[in-house]
């Protein structure tokens, strides 16, 4: 990309109030018209109205952030004096995996430290809680080393627990790793010192898609999980709590490959009977267990599931009810947050989720007959 372009790139991928999916919108539009981003914001409103169809609120938006451009090209300076460097969604070194995912919610920008080749190396997302158990770390290291002796690269969150174990144990097995930022790129100080050797070597490769100077944020922390399950083609889960980010971006991943008619590829941990997670909830909603070798168990799904499935199946047929109200006649004593899980990752069974006044019900989608 030219020099030029990215103060642009950074204002739209920084601009608040517009969802990615519309500023990939607009990039594409660019990309037909063989133009630049920069020949976009330079647009007259007119142009902005009638050839890329935006609304006056969304026109304002984004001409209000034109005054910023000054300062994101100082920025951007500032950055590749410091061997920084941006990616582009056009680039070639952005992460192919991760647009086929996540595609127009792929972020349309990436700053970095390391060697960008590793964006497209064959790569495995290891994730789970901050305060995960021994049993979850000697299964990560584990599964880091298995995945390292196959080529793969190991993608985490530097977090502690679960994400830090896996990339120690990835580049202590001679493997290689991308760590995606809860932060900006530029706030990172000590975590360069201490990876400084790998970074050089070209075994890491360190990310991030928030404001440079952004400090660390439990929305961003959140917000990155999606970007760590998007990069990777295999996900193994060692251990989560019914909640948080590793829950809410196993369930959205399930979601997403099932309405791509993938196969599934997050592969959860199968507990021991004393441990208290949500492991075996995520194995009910459709993730593949292992074993703590990570070798994928026998029995998909445990028996007792799919009777579940088939009586709430029945249960709905010609009926709405309330999530509480199948826990009861089911007689299931579940969280909350795994029934509604559950329930929302049956769509393929035909289970849907209207708005009835103030709540929400479930009943079987009825397909209405057709002549033709």
């Amino acid at each position: 990309m030219e020099k030029n372009e990215l103060p642009y790139w950074m204002a739209l991928a920084h601009l608040a109030g517009i969802h990615t999916a519309d500023k990939m919108k607009i990039l594409v539009q660019c990309h037909t018209r063989g133009e630049q981003l920069s020949d976009f914001f330079k647009a007259s409103d007119e142009i902005k109205t009638v050839q890329y169809l935006l609304d006056s609120k969304l026109i304002e938006n984004i001409n209000s952030c034109i005054a910023n451009i000054p300062n994101y090209a100082f920025m951007a300076e500032n950055l590749q004096e410091q061997g920084f460097e941006m990616t582009a969604i056009w680039d070639r070194e952005y992460p192919n995996q991760l647009k086929a995912n996540l595609k127009y919610n792929a972020p349309i920008f990436f700053y970095s430290r390391g060697d960008r080749a590793l964006f497209n190396k064959p790569a495995t997302a290891i994730v789970g809680s901050r305060k995960s158990g021994q049993v979850s770390l000697d299964f990560t290291r584990k599964v880091a080393q298995r995945e390292v002796a196959h080529g793969k690269v190991i993608v985490s969150g530097y977090a502690k627990g679960v994400d830090r174990q896996a990339l120690e144990s990835a580049l202590q097995a001679e493997g290689k790793s991308i760590a995606v930022l809860p932060q900006g790129i530029m706030t990172f100080s000590s975590g360069y010192k201490a990876l400084y050797k790998y970074l050089v070597q070209g075994k890491l490769l360190i990310v991030s898609y928030f404001q440079p100077k952004a400090g660390w944020d439990v929305g961003l922390a959140m917000a990155r999980n999606e970007i760590i399950y998007g990069m990777a083609q295999d996900i193994f889960v060692a251990e989560s709590d019914n909640k948080g980010g590793t829950w809410s971006g196993v369930q959205a991943g399930l979601q997403r490959q099932r309405k791509n008619a993938q196969d599934i590829s997050i592969f959860v941990r199968m507990p021991d009977q004393t441990e208290k997670n949500a492991n075996m909830e995520l194995i009910a909603c459709g993730a593949v267990p292992v074993d703590c070798e990570g070798n994928v168990v026998e029995n998909k799904r445990p028996l007792e599931t799919e009777d579940i499935k088939r009586k709430m199946i029945e249960l709905l047929t010609g009926r709405e009810l309330k999530a509480q109200d199948i826990a009861i006649k089911l007689q299931l004593d579940w969280s909350k947050e795994k029934l509604k899980s559950f329930l929302e990752n049956m769509e393929s069974e035909g289970v849907c989720k209207y708005r009835r006044g103030r709540s929400n019900v479930y009943a079987i989608k009825v397909v209405e007959p057709r002549l033709f």
